[in-house]
């Protein structure tokens, strides 16, 4: 009795919130296939679906093609086990394309529908496509009349071939009999050969993938084709030194807003995740600091305006798994933090040496699913430091060995299909291990090392596609 309440507990929940399945067919006039992704696209929101790729490896196993008429979409239609199939074509006018559509379900009735547009990315488009395509598969499924073809009848059994009682004594003509090997998948005995060898028949799943695209459903969060997140910061920056000094460097702290810009963009997965070229991608990023200034001790409260501000440029490759990814890749970065001392009478008043980071960065970064509207990322990068700027001049703490790293977490939330927002955290360290040379700032200052830090909180509004 326990585990039957726990069976219809379990069960309930998922039967409540099945989404309606949907097959999107390729539409005629659209050689290129953005139209019917476009559809495809609006049809997600609401419904589970079955994409163009996956209709045309269904009409070829049922050997359809051309223009579908009622009894082919029902074949069609129980041969992908969807709710309701869509077809349609697609024609140019001087200045405008039409988009016509035809919508089946498992009723009799059937429902057009007729869109005029220019751009098939253009918001206006999508807006009106999603109005008219929900009518039409509400009324659509509204029909509970069945047709009266018995495409949907489950079909008999064929009758089990009787053993030949001649051949049951005969080991050298065995029966082609049906067994399953030590894994549970089906066996069965093959004579051509002549030597009753026994050939493994695994069953297959008919949406296997048949060519370079993903068949599965995208996430809408973690496997999009472009996120470009822009938002406000507060970030926090450190500069301490390890001193043996009676009177040591002053430390830097320093606490300000700033913005973010943030692009991550697949150009070959835009329309639809793909394996292969798809996962190749470019990743972009700049920071920078707002109002930042610093004051300058014995100057009467002067002050000196601080350039705090951050880029990053690079190539991904992204790997989906699930309802995840995992992306690689390497950037250029550059980091700087300089003071604007010319208005101070002395530019030695300022105790803080500039930086300015340039760096290559191997880069790993993960998108992990927590539903359908959330997804948790974390990212990690390697600095290899080239330059730091005036910290390491001859004149300034000399020469030093860097140790550089970057982490980032946070979470992703979809608002809308297009849009969402970005909470996250990141952390920069760079770590100095001076040399201190002869005549240098870390020698006359018993300056052993230095940690320069940075860590940033981050809202971004996010725009995908």
């Amino acid at each position: 009795m326990r585990f039957g309440l726990l069976v219809v507990f379990t069960l309930v929940p998922v039967i409540t919130w099945a989404k309606p399945k949907v097959a999107v067919a390729p539409l005629a006039g659209d050689s290129k296939g953005k139209v019917a992704a476009a559809v495809t696209k609006v049809a997600e929101d609401d419904h589970e679906v079955v994409g163009p790729d996956d209709v045309t490896s269904a009409m070829k196993k049922l050997d359809l093609a051309g223009d579908l008429d009622r009894k082919a979409v029902k074949k069609l239609r129980v041969k992908l086990e969807a709710d309701f199939v869509v077809i349609g074509k697609v024609e140019k006018n001087d200045d405008d394309k039409t988009l016509e559509l035809e919508v089946y379900g498992k009723g009799k009735k059937r429902k057009k529908l007729q869109v005029t547009f220019k751009n098939e990315k253009a918001t206006k488009f999508k807006k009106e496509l999603a109005r008219e395509l929900a009518s039409a598969i509400r009324i659509v499924g509204e029909d509970t009349e069945p047709d009266d073809d018995d495409d949907d009848k489950p079909k008999p059994d064929p009758p089990e071939d009787k053993p030949d009682p001649d051949k049951r004594d005969r080991p050298d003509k065995p029966d082609r009999v049906a067994k399953r090997d030590d894994d549970g998948e089906k066996t069965k005995r093959d004579d051509d050969d002549g030597e009753g060898k026994i050939k493994k028949r695994r069953a297959r799943d008919e949406d296997d993938d048949d060519g370079p695209g993903v068949k599965r459903k995208r996430h809408p969060v973690t496997q999009v084709g472009i996120r470009i997140t822009a938002g406000p910061t507060i970030g926090r920056r450190t500069l301490t030194y390890d001193s043996t000094s009676a009177m040591p460097p002053r430390r830097v702290g320093t606490l300000t807003p700033g913005a973010r810009l943030e692009a991550e963009i697949y150009p070959f997965a835009i329309d639809k995740l793909q394996k292969g070229i798809g996962g190749l991608g470019i990743h972009a990023e700049a920071e920078k600091a707002l109002f930042l200034k610093i004051r300058v001790p014995n100057t009467g409260g002067r002050e000196a305006p601080i350039n705090q501000q951050a880029f990053a440029a690079g190539v991904r490759y992204r790997i989906p798994f699930g309802d995840s990814t995992f992306a690689f890749g390497i950037d250029y970065v550059r980091r700087q933090y300089i003071a604007d001392r010319s208005g101070l009478a002395v530019r030695t008043d300022l105790d803080m040496p500039d930086v300015d980071y340039s760096a290559f960065a191997p880069a790993i970064a993960g998108r992990f699913g927590v539903n359908r509207n959330a997804a948790v990322f974390v990212d990690a990068k390697g600095l290899l430091v080239m330059s730091t700027g005036q910290i390491q001049r001859p004149d300034s703490y000399g020469s030093a060995s860097v140790i550089s790293f970057e982490a980032a977490a946070g979470l992703d939330y979809a608002l809308a299909t297009s849009y969402g927002i970005r909470l996250g955290l990141d952390f920069w360290q760079a770590g100095f291990s001076f040399n201190a040379p002869q005549g240098s700032m870390a020698a006359t200052r018993s300056v052993s090392g230095a940690t320069d830090r940075v860590i940033t909180a981050t809202l971004a509004l996010a725009v995908t596609y």
